[in-house]
């Protein structure tokens, strides 16, 4: 296992995002990576801020913007895998064929994936899906931009579905109350 360079991490700068669908700008790593870790933190801020008893808040913050930085770093090696792709995968049964090349390319990933806990990996995706929302609502253009957006809504309440599920309904509840009040307003 190895792990990436400074120079190599650096290069999140330069990797376009959203390969696969027209938009009016273009995305690079280093700003959805930044833009996740904003909601993250808001979102941690407000779950630990109600009545959760996390056994250690700043472990958990911590954990959720060590993450959300990480979370597709192995992407300046590999460029943005497109969903049709990680779709193929999984369906033919190779998905861990997918996580082994980014354990290889960067064994940084895989130890903060198994290390920072259900709750931080539960905030970090509904981070990256509002911050993928976010993004095609304002730059996506044509219809399948359009039919991304709708994918990645439904997955959002999904997630939000599974997270209340898995025994987190306060978590789930701040998801909710954080998507029902993204604005659209072009004022913002």
């Amino acid at each position: 296992m190895t792990r990436l360079t400074l120079a190599q991490r650096l290069r999140c700068a330069h990797v376009k995002r959203w390969n696969m669908v027209r938009v009016l700008r273009e995305q690079n790593l280093a700003e959805h990576l930044m833009l996740v870790q904003i909601v993250a933190l808001e979102t941690v801020d407000r779950y630990l801020s109600g009545p959760n008893h996390a056994a250690n808040p700043d472990k958990l913050r911590a954990d959720v913007m060590e993450w959300a930085m990480w979370h597709d770093m192995p992407e300046v090696i590999t460029g943005d895998v497109p969903t049709p792709m990680k779709k193929f995968v999984a369906a033919h049964g190779t998905e861990i064929l997918l996580h082994a090349i980014e354990r290889q390319v960067d064994g940084r990933h895989h130890e903060l994936r198994e290390s920072v806990g259900e709750t931080a990996l539960l905030i970090v995706k509904f981070a990256d899906l509002y911050e993928a929302i976010h993004f095609l609502h304002w730059e996506g253009h044509g219809p399948r931009a359009t039919e991304i957006s709708i994918g990645l809504m439904a997955r959002m309440e999904k997630h939000i579905a599974h997270t209340g599920a898995a025994m987190m309904p306060e978590l789930a509840e701040v998801f909710k109350n954080i998507y029902r009040d993204m604005t659209y307003d072009s004022n913002e």
